[in-house]
C-alpha cells in the first residue's frame, strides 16, 4: 500500500510540475519561452534538418496558436510588439534556411533593423504591416529573394535534364 502512496506522490508531483512550467500557462512564462525559443532557432538555424524543422514548426504553432489564444487578451501592445518581431524573426530564419539566398546579407540586416526599429516605435501592428509593405530594403529584399527562387527553380530543372539523360544512357546500354 505505501507503494501505490509514494507512486501517487510521485505522479502528483509531476503533474503539477509539468503544469506549472507549461509555456501557455502565464504570460511572462509565454514571453520568455517564445524569445528564448526564437533565439535557438538564430543560433541553430543553418544546422537544421528538415526534421528539427518540423519539430520547430509545430512548437512555433503552438506558440503563435495555442498559447497565444489562451492569453491574448493579457498582452499589453508592447509585449504584442515584442512577440510580432519574434514572430517575423522566426519565419526569416525559416525562410533562410529553405532558399538558396541568404537572408544574413547586409541589405536583409538593414532591412532587419529597420524592421525592429519600426516595431520598437510604432504602436499599431497593422500600420507596421503596412510600412513594412511600403519600406523600399523589403522590396528590394524581396525582389532578391524572387531571383533567389527563380535561380534555383532553373537550377533543378537542369539538374533533372541531365538525370534523364543519364537514366536514358542506362536504359539504353541495358
Amino acid at each position: 500500500m505505501a507503494k501505490y502512496g509514494f507512486l501517487l506522490a510521485v505522479f502528483t508531483f509531476y503533474f503539477f510540475y509539468s503544469c506549472t512550467f507549461d509555456e501557455c500557462s502565464n504570460k511572462s512564462l509565454y514571453l520568455t519561452s517564445f524569445e528564448k525559443f526564437v533565439k535557438e532557432v538564430e543560433h541553430d538555424y543553418r544546422d537544421y534538418t528538415k526534421a528539427d524543422w518540423e519539430k520547430a514548426q509545430l512548437r512555433f504553432d503552438k506558440l503563435t496558436g495555442e498559447c497565444y489564444e489562451k492569453l491574448e487578451k493579457e498582452f499589453t501592445s508592447a509585449e504584442e510588439r515584442k512577440i510580432f518581431k519574434n514572430s517575423l524573426k522566426y519565419s526569416f530564419y525559416k525562410l533562410s534556411s529553405e532558399l538558396p539566398v541568404d537572408l544574413k546579407s547586409d541589405e536583409m540586416k538593414k532591412f532587419s533593423d529597420e524592421i525592429n526599429k519600426l516595431i520598437d516605435k510604432e504602436k499599431d501592428i497593422n500600420k507596421i504591416i503596412e510600412k513594412i509593405e511600403n519600406n523600399k530594403d523589403f522590396k528590394k529584399a524581396s525582389e532578391d529573394l524572387k531571383r533567389g527562387v527563380e535561380h534555383f527553380g532553373k537550377g533543378l530543372e537542369k539538374i533533372g535534364r541531365e538525370l534523364e539523360k543519364v537514366l536514358k544512357d542506362i536504359e539504353n546500354k541495358s
